[in-house]
């Protein structure tokens, strides 16, 4: 697992709740980043996907 994984990791608690640790490393003059935010919440939408591949082109 990367550095980045680890920083994104979304720890599903129940069916509708999921647990984040945000990492400090990503903050950019104060807030953490935009980008990074998304990944994190993309990682417990990808996980909560009824289909084997939720994302596909």
């Amino acid at each position: 697992m990367t550095k980045f994984d680890e920083a994104t990791q979304a720890i599903r608690v129940d069916e509708t709740t999921y647990d984040v640790c945000l990492d400090p490393g990503y903050a950019i003059g104060g807030p953490l980043n935009g980008g990074y935010l998304m990944a994190v919440l993309l990682r417990s939408v990808v996980d909560s996907s009824p289909f084997e591949h939720p994302v596909s082109t």
